[in-house]
């Protein structure tokens, strides 16, 4: 998928159901859902697994996780929702 001219919007939301959190890339007209798994976000940034850590990681760390998006976005990772989804494996 060409990716440039990507970018993120502001929108993010909380999946109680998935337990991860949810953003949006835009390219051009089409909107790409993604998401991220908050334990993995707590996991990773050693804090307790709780949805406000995980809200406060992924504020934190915006860029780091819209990297890891775009560069999902751009090898075609897409799950069988046709999201991205970022879990442990991709944090590291």
């Amino acid at each position: 998928m060409d990716i440039t001219g990507i970018q993120f919007l502001e929108d993010r939301t909380w999946d109680g159901d998935r337990k991860c959190i949810v953003f949006y890339a835009q390219i051009g007209r089409q909107k790409i859902t993604c998401a991220v798994s908050g334990s993995a976000l707590n996991d990773y940034y050693r804090s307790k697994d709780t949805k406000a850590k995980a809200m406060e990681n992924y504020r934190n760390n915006t860029k780091k996780i819209h990297h890891i998006a775009k560069r999902l976005i751009d090898d075609d990772f897409f799950d069988d929702n046709n999201e991205i989804f970022i879990s442990s494996e991709e944090l590291v």
